[in-house]
């Protein structure tokens, strides 16, 4: 964390569109892995090679989180912020 922050060259890596894609569905990812992985296993295996399994599960992971992330997450944090908003008092305090 440290060096991320104080590294021009650590932050423009951070910076690059596929990573900083991966940081936004990171939890998404965190969540869907597995579920993925099991799914994925449970239906090929032995039908297609372990690797092409596994190469399947990583695709289809960052897809089910894209999903999730865009279709979820956003919208769940548009009403967090939403509800913060109205409950908020009216001085700001």
């Amino acid at each position: 964390m440290i060096i991320s922050m104080n590294s021009p060259s650590c932050k423009r890596v951070l910076h690059w569109p596929p990573i900083h894609f991966l940081g936004e569905v990171s939890y998404s990812l965190y969540l869907w892995d597995f579920v993925v992985l099991l799914y994925c296993v449970h239906l090929l295996y032995g039908k297609i090679p372990l690797w092409e399994i596994l190469c399947l599960v990583v695709v289809l992971s960052i897809i089910v989180s894209w999903f999730s992330y865009r279709w979820i997450e956003v919208p769940s944090m548009n009403l967090g912020r939403t509800l913060s908003n109205a409950f908020q008092s009216p001085s700001g305090a």
